[in-house]
């Protein structure tokens, strides 16, 4: 296997040559041999259409999800292939038979998508949807079960609290066993969306206990765009169908999920191939070590250049391959205000170096989210550096020629 850095992009990737990729945690980023793997199978599908769709997808379909739930430490009956986490929660939020008054729990940093999803299900089911407002700087894990625990307290109709494993803005790493716990111990339903999780972090679904796990594959295991899994509690197959109803419908979890239509699944055949991948590389250990060694370097580098700091969180409490560090004030703009204009500020100067990087509001203060994956180099976050440094001093001087 390659040497992490220039050397794994240059022989492992696809990527458009200089252009920096820094925001891994968006879109992921899938290996030359995976896209090959696809490749075979896109052609197998085509020389024979009737042959797949009728006898080889479902063997295929099978074997990778058997792959995957070893993976996360699931058992397989209870694993389904999905496209992504938005489809995950569609798919619970569709399912559940609500009752009235019924409250749906999610949480300011919960993704805008979730949020969306929870709204329109209050509004078509005679039910509410709520947000708890999570605050940081946080200091302990506690800090945030306590905040569940008084809700849970004042609100007896909590039906269905929706919870990030790894919060998408930040990187915080919610403490999901515990509140997992405590969903049960209230009788409450509990999910958890684990969209940056599976990859980034070891998974043991089957330990967990929520009664329904959501998680990209696409993002930190290497496959291809549009792969995700829903982990479904035993006791709630009979609940639960998908977002599409075609053939399936009535027939076990598995083939519910499968039969949907005649569709592109070979996003899903190839998590084998994205699993050796990550296996190959060194697994969590050696992703995880270089992610440290480029963050130690990096976030001193752009807090001291920037003369700002990072979003305060405990170590125990990080993502391993996230972090975010605040963005330097533009003269003559604030939030929340501004936001929108400076959104497009940030990354249109960044198109200019050519860096793709992610721009997130956290408690209305800008942060710059870095992530790191096998393929950034130190250099990658330096023309970051330069790119905002150059906004900065931009602004500085058209605010002062206008004066």
């Amino acid at each position: 296997m390659s040497s992490f850095g220039k050397d794994i992009r240059q022989k492992e990737f696809t990527f458009e040559e200089d252009v920096c990729f820094i925001n891994h945690g968006a879109h992921g980023a899938v290996p030359k041999r995976v896209q090959e793997a696809r490749k075979i199978i896109l052609d197998e599908i085509d020389s024979h259409p009737e042959k797949w769709y009728r006898h080889t997808r479902k063997k295929k379909w099978i074997a990778a999800r058997n792959a995957i739930a070893n993976f996360v430490n699931a058992n397989p009956e209870d694993l389904v292939f999905i496209e992504n986490v938005t489809t995950g929660v569609n798919t619970i939020l569709r399912s559940i038979r609500f009752r009235p008054d019924d409250i749906i729990l999610y949480t300011n940093q919960s993704y805008p998508g979730v949020q969306k999803a929870c709204q329109a299900t209050a509004r078509f089911s005679d039910i509410r949807s709520e947000c708890l407002h999570l605050e940081y700087p946080v200091h302990a894990d506690e800090e945030i079960v306590k905040q569940y625990v008084e809700y849970f307290e004042k609100n007896p109709n909590v039906r269905l609290v929706i919870i990030d494993h790894i919060i998408c803005f930040s990187g915080l790493k919610m403490p999901v066993e515990k509140l997992v716990m405590l969903c049960n111990e209230h009788g409450i339903l509990c999910m958890i969306d684990g969209a940056h999780a599976a990859g980034q972090v070891h998974l043991d679904i089957e330990s967990l206990n929520a009664d329904f796990y959501t998680g990209n594959l696409y993002k930190w295991l290497y496959t291809p765009r549009g792969c995700a899994i829903l982990h479904v509690k035993r006791i709630h197959h009979d609940l639960i169908f998908p977002v599409v109803t075609s053939i399936g419908y009535q027939m076990s979890l598995t083939d519910s999920f499968i039969n949907q239509g005649t569709r592109d699944d070979s996003a899903y055949s190839v998590v084998p191939e994205s699993i050796h991948f990550h296996r190959k590389i060194g697994g969590f250990e050696k992703l995880h070590e270089y992610a440290e060694c480029i963050l130690s370097k990096v976030v001193p580098m752009l807090t001291s250049s920037w003369k700002t700091d990072v979003l305060v969180m405990p170590e125990d409490m990080k993502a391993p391959c996230i972090s975010v560090v605040r963005l330097p004030e533009l003269p003559g703009y604030t939030l929340p205000e501004d936001e929108h204009i400076l959104r497009r500020l940030f990354h249109q100067r960044c198109k200019e170096y050519n860096v793709v990087s992610s721009f997130v509001v956290i408690d209305s203060v800008f942060y710059c989210r870095l992530c790191v994956n096998v393929y950034n180099t130190l250099e990658d976050y330096c023309r970051l550096d330069k790119a905002i440094l150059d906004l900065v001093n931009t602004s500085s001087k058209n605010i002062k020629s206008q004066l």
